[in-house]
């Protein structure tokens, strides 16, 4: 009987690429990557989304950095503050500012990657010691029938073992989900292109201020427990992520806040969304679709849907008032003209499905001066 053993060389080399895992997930800056100096700013909060769909409250320090002659900004670690004005390295995707990691062994170490490795290790080392140990034990045996006989593996047969589980973590670490930072002085175009960028379980997290539209998503695919996640968030003074496409009432417009072609697993969460006509939100050939929490103001369609590939939508915990002048007819506008004149773009609803596959679900949702809660 043939017994291998693995050496304490092959045991602390395998050590040593499992602990690096957290620098690696980063190999593609350290390729492709631009290295500049950035300076600690505000210790500030930070959302993060959970798989369980919670935002727990998290800080963080900035870490300012330029890309060119655009300001960017780099996160450290959760609740680990940096002194304010230190100069820290940061490296970013060129294509991609927001796409960054602060170098640095809290930077590296210090989140959420860092537990898979130190499971790993000790899975590793249990295996090392369990193996060892059974391997004296049969080599005892196998002496006494034939001492002359190798009793150990070449480096290349231990390592050949091992190479599936490390190459399966790697991976695993490389496509964790990732979380990109805009801004409202990034463009409409670059905003636009990082979003189509986006991988299933990504965050394309919108900072406080206001942003114009209309952002196009075109084959953009989450998956089943991974969807994209657009969400806005709360800056200093209550200032909240808004998207105000500036168009007045019309019939036939496409200032829409996000318009959304062969998409399917995208959710759209904590936004304010304002003066988009047609519609604010509108959906073709696109399913899976989710809009919660947010401010829905103005349009004659909250969300719209279209396409007999366009299916399962919901939408809940948000509100919409469409105009006050749809009933107060401020204007001196009648029934008759609201609903199918010359001011029928009011005669709208929240959600409006036209040759879609079916299921959508409206839930704990607050509706005023509207027309209709849902058309189809």
């Amino acid at each position: 009987m043939k017994v291998y053993s693995i050496s304490k060389r092959v045991f602390y080399g395998i050590c040593i690429l499992i602990l690096i895992l957290p620098v690696s997930h980063h190999w593609r800056l350290f390729l492709t990557g631009r290295p500049v100096t950035g300076t600690v700013g505000e210790f500030i909060i930070y959302p993060l989304e959970t798989r369980d769909g919670t935002h727990p409250v998290e800080y963080a320090s900035e870490v300012h950095f330029y890309a060119g002659e655009i300001k960017h900004t780099a996160y450290g670690p959760a609740n680990y503050k940096y002194r304010k004005g230190r100069r820290m390295k940061v490296i970013y995707n060129k294509k991609d500012p927001a796409d960054n990691c602060i170098v640095s062994f809290s930077g590296f170490y210090l989140n959420n990657y860092t537990a898979l490795p130190l499971i790993i290790l000790i899975f590793w080392a249990s295996f090392y010691l369990s193996f060892n140990r059974y391997r004296r034990k049969q080599g005892k045996m196998e002496k006494q029938k034939k001492q002359k006989k190798q009793k150990s593996s070449t480096l290349l047969q231990e390592v050949r073992r091992i190479l599936p589980l490390l190459l399966a973590t790697w991976i695993h670490t490389v496509s964790m989900a990732a979380v990109h930072h805009i801004f409202p002085a990034a463009g409409t175009g670059e905003i636009n292109l990082t979003i189509n960028r986006a991988l299933p379980g990504d965050t394309l997290l919108f900072h406080p201020g206001t942003y114009t539209g209309p952002f196009q998503l075109e084959h953009l695919q989450g998956l089943p427990g991974k969807p994209v996640v657009i969400m806005g968030s709360t800056g200093k003074e209550g200032v909240l992520t808004t998207i105000d496409g500036g168009a007045s009432p019309g019939m036939g417009l496409q200032q829409y806040a996000f318009w959304l072609r062969n998409c399917a697993w995208i959710t759209l969460e904590n936004l304010i969304i304002r003066n988009c006509w047609t519609d604010l939100v509108r959906a073709e050939e696109s399913a899976y679709i989710s809009v919660r929490h947010c401010r829905l103001h103005g349009g004659k369609r909250a969300l719209y849907a279209t396409g007999r590939g366009s299916h399962h939508f919901l939408m809940e915990h948000c509100s919409w008032e469409q105009d006050e002048r749809v009933w107060s007819h401020r204007d001196g506008f009648s029934w008759e003209e609201l609903h199918h004149g010359k001011q029928q773009h009011y005669n709208g609803s929240l959600f409006q499905g036209s040759g879609i596959s079916g299921v959508f679900v409206l839930r704990d949702n607050r509706i005023q001066n509207t027309f209709n809660a849902f058309r189809l």
